[in-house]
């Protein structure tokens, strides 16, 4: 069972990572702590929004993802 639950995270992390950050297209950020970023750094690439060129679905059972 806890092997399933880790292949099962990875999976997720895999999809996530193929997916742009919002669904709609907006541009990127960086911001510094010391210049208003609040309590930490932060980072977002610019994002290509959604369609369903980008959308994911899985492919030949679990663990498999197309995306493109």
């Amino acid at each position: 069972m806890q092997t399933e639950l880790v292949q099962a995270k990875a999976d997720l992390a895999e999809l996530y990572a193929a997916l742009p950050w919002s669904v709609e297209e907006l541009q990127g950020w960086s911001r510094a702590k010391e210049t208003g970023g609040g309590y930490y750094e932060s980072h977002r690439p610019d994002s290509p929004g959604w369609s369903d060129a980008v959308g994911c679905w899985a492919s030949s059972g679990p663990g498999h993802f197309a995306c493109g």
